[in-house]
């Protein structure tokens, strides 16, 4: 099982970093889809190593993350998913999730 520093440190350098940013305006079910959808673009370009913005929240109503803790459930039921963790802080911190995809095989450089 990998961790999220293993995570970060193994693929973060190495594999190109594509990003998704909802707009603050989506709902929920339009963040999901606009998720599903990169995701899958993502797999279709080979991409390994996916960087998802989702936001602290601080314009929701409530001051608190409203994608943050339906992203990882989300996440965990997606087959391409290989691991995910919170992106370092210059990344976005937890603004925002690393995402490692499924891909021919893990390379091991060791």
């Amino acid at each position: 099982m990998l961790d999220g520093k293993a995570v970060q440190e193994k693929f973060i350098q190495r594999e190109p970093v594509d990003a998704a940013k909802p707009s603050p305006r989506l709902t929920v079910e339009e963040a999901r889809s606009a998720l599903v959808e990169f995701l899958n673009r993502s797999a279709r370009r080979g991409l390994r190593c996916l960087r998802i913005i989702h936001g602290k929240g601080l314009r929701s109503k409530n001051r608190e993350p409203v994608l943050k803790p339906k992203l990882g459930a989300w996440l965990i039921h997606r087959d391409e998913v290989l691991a995910f963790c919170q992106a370092r802080g210059a990344d976005g911190g937890g603004g925002a999730v690393v995402v490692l995809l499924k891909g021919g095989g893990l390379r091991d450089e060791g």
